[in-house]
């Protein structure tokens, strides 16, 4: 009986595994698809000024070890947004975190859903791209610019948000750059936390500075670590949202106010 019963359910246990291998398989290949185009995108249109380090000695938590991090804080980007536009003219800047593996073109559709499975030459793609709110104005003339991109298992998109965990890693890469032709706008991270994925805490406007000033207060109520930084309600400010587990019905915010604005020839 018991062998008759392996005889039925080893075939079918089998197509599952191999089902599941060949899913497997495709996934990680289009993974590595989407971060081949990322690298040759910029490899194409972004070249690298470099400015001045920043070292950082830290202790690594998970592995109980010193080492000496070096961070580039200063660099710059010259982009060739031109040619950027070429390849998809929904991409209206840039967005680089130094110190970071996030450095990538942000583009914007008419939802907040086409571009979670496509990817920034609008092509289908587990990875999607990173894409600003849909609500935002391009020029960044909100009170609150939105960014969303995935939580890459790899590290790759936004999945390197979660490192902003760490104090002491938000110490080291303070800074968030958003470019867009002629200009890089700096923003300072001021707060970091993971929150329930609801609608009214993703606003690009504000009825007032009250409205703004809540706003801000409640993030800093919810970061995990105090910064130091409480921003000027009438700063503009810049909202990185990626999903988190339990079914993507959280998310891991990091937020920025605005430093600076750098004109680049």
């Amino acid at each position: 009986m018991k062998r008759r019963v392996y005889q039925i359910l080893f075939p079918v246990i089998l197509a599952v595994f191999l089902i599941s291998s060949g899913f497997l398989v495709k996934t990680l290949y289009e993974y590595r698809k989407a971060e081949e185009e990322y690298a040759k995108i910029a490899g194409q249109t972004v070249k690298v000024l470099p400015g001045t380090s920043y070292n950082k000695s830290a202790d690594n938590k998970s592995t109980n070890s010193t080492h000496t991090e070096s961070v580039d804080l200063e660099r710059i980007l010259v982009i060739d947004f031109d040619s950027l536009r070429q390849t998809n003219p929904d991409i209206t800047g840039w967005l680089d975190i130094p110190g970071t593996s996030i450095s990538y073109p942000v583009v914007q559709a008419q939802d907040n859903a086409f571009y979670l499975s496509h990817g920034v030459g609008r092509q289908k793609s587990g990875s999607g791209a990173v894409f600003m709110d849909y609500r935002n104005e391009a020029g960044l003339s909100d009170d609150n610019t939105i960014l969303y991109g995935h939580n890459m298992r790899s590290g790759s998109m936004f999945g390197g948000l979660r490192k902003y965990r760490d104090s002491e890693y938000r110490e080291s890469r303070p800074f968030v750059d958003y470019y867009v032709p002629g200009l890089r706008i700096r923003y300072a991270v001021y707060a970091c936390y993971e929150e329930e994925a609801e609608a009214e805490k993703y606003s690009v406007k504000f009825g007032g500075e009250s409205e703004k000033e809540a706003f801000i207060s409640d993030a800093v109520e919810k970061s995990l670590y105090a910064t130091g930084i409480v921003p000027d309600p009438a700063s503009h400010t810049m909202m990185l949202s990626t999903c988190m587990g339990n079914g993507y019905t959280r998310r891991w915010v990091v937020q920025a106010v605005e430093q600076e604005r750098l004109p680049l020839e």
